[in-house]
């Protein structure tokens, strides 16, 4: 099962394509972030993919994880379908591995904090490095034994 065969048989949202505005303590933003909860409470599984930029989730990614504290405040009710669902993540890099270093640690313990169980995290390489390309085997076979009923 590689992962173009996940990816095509699960719905995807492209965070890029939707408008979503940073927190604000005045809970006031105008834009897409509940469309894109009220679509992915629909899932018991729930997989965020992103690029390692220093270190981290990209910002558009960034933006979006730090609005869930939103729901905490503004719809308790969402909050709570939250719990108990499942995340992993897909993190891909071309450079730098010490970028996987710590990578996890705020997409668990945010899982956590959601109440959410956190799955696991494929780390996908793409550049050419030998080591590099055994690890990314070994992360997606880790990966994939989570969700192998996905067909």
């Amino acid at each position: 099962m590689a992962l173009k065969n996940i990816c095509n048989t699960i719905p995807v949202l492209d965070l890029s394509a939707y408008k979503i505005k940073e927190f604000s303590y005045e809970y006031n933003q105008d834009d897409d972030f509940q469309d894109i909860i009220q679509t992915i409470l629909k899932y018991d599984t729930i997989i965020l993919a992103t690029p390692i930029y220093w270190y981290s989730v990209s910002a558009k990614m960034k933006c979006f994880i730090d609005r869930l504290s939103d729901l905490l405040v503004r719809d308790n009710v969402s909050a709570e379908a939250l719990k108990n669902k499942k995340l992993a993540v897909i993190a891909s890099y071309k450079n730098h591995p010490e970028g996987m270093r710590g990578f996890e640690k705020p997409l668990m313990n945010t899982a956590n904090y959601l109440e959410m169980i956190y799955l696991t995290c494929y780390f996908h390489y793409s550049g050419t490095d030998k080591d590099g390309i055994e690890f990314a085997e070994q992360s997606f076979e880790k990966f994939k034994r989570y969700f192998n009923e996905i067909k």
